[in-house]
């Protein structure tokens, strides 16, 4: 998503969301929030809808409600140590695991990504449990996560947070919800105060070892073939 953050939006946004976590796709009311100065209620599908998760045709089907009744909202149950072993080397271990001991480049990246994002850590070398969950939900063939619930809970964790390290600022998603809602057609824009978001450094990337530095502006991913680390 690449959307331009307007304090107002957040500020408005972030002061008066609430999300009552109601089981159903459908549930009415269950993510209200001001934004516009007018007070907004949105059910699961409604928001998906609203920040482009999902298209129309894809919601208003009874596969979809099956969907995501069967995906994961949380990371109960889950054990880090069994997706670990399939996707770095050596026994995992939540304080000493190391985004190095990834094999795969391109899971190296979507670690980054998700310390980055979801959980908002500039530095990304560790990997706690709640970083091998989302690796695990983003690189299975077997597991879905849902993406409506886990983005409002992320909204309401940063309304009662302020990480100002993070790299992704939750608002994007306001910005986009706002534009969805015609805010923009009712308000100028150019009265709204932007705030420059952050970007990603190529040294931290290449430090992991997720991009090759070609010179003159060039990178690239390195072969994604999975190698075990020679002793």
């Amino acid at each position: 998503i690449q959307e331009v953050v307007y304090k107002e939006l957040v500020y408005e946004f972030l002061a008066t969301v609430s999300f009552a976590r109601k089981d159903g796709i459908y549930a009415d009311d269950n993510l209200i929030f001001c934004l516009g100065g007018e007070r907004r209620s949105l059910s699961l599908a409604d928001f998906a809808l609203r920040v482009g998760i999902y298209l129309p045709a894809e919601v208003h089907t009874p596969l979809y409600q099956q969907f995501i009744e069967a995906s994961i909202r949380n990371i109960e149950g889950f054990k880090a140590e069994d997706h670990w072993h399939s996707i770095a080397n050596g026994v995992y271990h939540k304080g000493t695991a190391q985004e190095s001991d990834i094999r795969s480049p391109i899971h190296r990246l979507l670690h980054r990504l998700i310390t980055n994002t979801i959980n908002e850590r500039q530095e990304g070398d560790k990997c706690p449990t709640v970083d091998v969950f989302f690796l695990w939900v983003l690189t299975s063939t077997e597991v879905y996560a849902d993406l409506p619930f886990l983005l409002a809970d992320f909204l309401i964790v940063r309304a009662a947070k302020d990480k100002r390290g993070s790299l992704l600022y939750g608002g994007m998603w306001i910005t986009q919800l706002a534009r969805s809602f015609g805010i923009f057609e009712k308000r100028e824009a150019s009265m709204l105060t932007f705030e420059p978001q952050k970007t990603f450094s190529t040294l931290l990337y290449k430090r992991a070892r997720i991009i090759v530095d070609h010179g003159m502006g060039g990178f690239s991913i390195p072969d994604d073939t999975p190698r075990h680390r020679v002793p």
